[in-house]
């Protein structure tokens, strides 16, 4: 039978608002869930990248003996100048940029400048280099040498596990988008009773008929989700932009590319082929059970 007949069977209207209404806001939240997959697990794996070859360097003062201080700092310098080929950049904070970083808890007027260690932000090139680099230090008394990593490493649990829940939520969608369009065939099924009868009598096979039943779910869940969709792409940007501008730790790092906005794209085609198949599974697994018990 040629796709371009008209259908047998019509949609109720009620019937069809209610499916395209569904599948609208399935893909609506389906879209939002994967794309916050796709931002944040871009995000996780730009920060960790980020800190995977960052460490700090901390002489600590010697209150009893200043030139060992003095003699470790010269250590540290000409270390860092040996190993200057594997080194991205150095950073050395003043004492000045260490009271500010400590002012909101030691308050306004507390000299302690005397106590600070001497801080020395080093990027490597390589995680070797770090490594290598760690057993070199290791030798120079009251050094300290820290890698970034393990200071951020919750943010990275916690960007991990809004992936897992974002991941289980794009699941359930599914799994309700297929209860709900099992349920609306089954109402169908009910409703075009008598057609499908006279189809029996006159020997249509039941994959004609759920041909039909699939042809008027393709058109109604379609067209949802192309709305859905269309929906979702605004609100997506503009969540993005806003995180952007915040500028707050891993969440700053959160884009979408054009390889992800393409992946964006198979959710309404993945949402529609998903509804047709679990169509056609339920109008078959009905009428086997109708000629069963006939």
């Amino acid at each position: 039978m040629s796709i371009h007949q008209p259908p047998i069977f019509f949609p109720v209207r009620d019937q069809s608002s209610f499916l395209s209404a569904m599948s609208a806001l399935m893909v609506f939240l389906s879209t939002l869930c994967l794309a916050i997959v796709l931002a944040l697990g871009t995000a996780v794996t730009q920060w960790d990248h980020q800190w995977d070859l960052k460490a700090t360097i901390q002489v600590l003062p010697t209150f009893d003996n200043e030139s060992k201080f003095d003699e470790n700092l010269k250590s540290v310098n000409a270390l860092i100048k040996q190993n200057s080929g594997k080194i991205v950049k150095t950073t050395t904070l003043s004492n000045q940029e260490m009271m500010d970083l400590l002012k909101p808890w030691i308050g306004r007027g507390v000299s302690i400048e005397q106590y600070l260690p001497k801080m020395i932000d080093v990027e490597f090139k390589r995680t070797n280099d770090l490594n290598t680099f760690s057993e070199k230090i290791s030798d120079i008394q009251n050094v300290r040498f820290m890698t970034h990593q393990k200071w951020h490493k919750n943010m990275t649990v916690i960007g991990q596990r809004i992936i897992f829940v974002a991941i289980l939520l794009l699941i359930f969608v599914f799994i309700a988008t297929g209860l709900a369009v099992a349920y609306a065939t089954k109402n169908s099924l009910m409703i075009h009773q008598r057609e499908i009868e006279i189809l029996d009598i006159v020997g249509a096979y039941d994959s004609f008929i759920a041909n039909q039943f699939s042809r008027i779910v393709l058109w109604l869940v379609a067209i949802g989700a192309a709305i859905g969709f269309v929906i979702s792409v605004p609100v997506i940007g503009g969540l993005l932009a806003v995180i952007s501008q915040q500028k707050i730790g891993m969440m700053g790092m959160m884009r979408l590319n054009i390889y992800h906005w393409i992946t964006l794209m198979f959710v309404p085609v993945t949402v529609t082929l998903f509804s047709v198949y679990i169509t056609k599974r339920t109008v078959l697994d009905t009428l086997k059970k109708i000629s069963v018990v006939k």
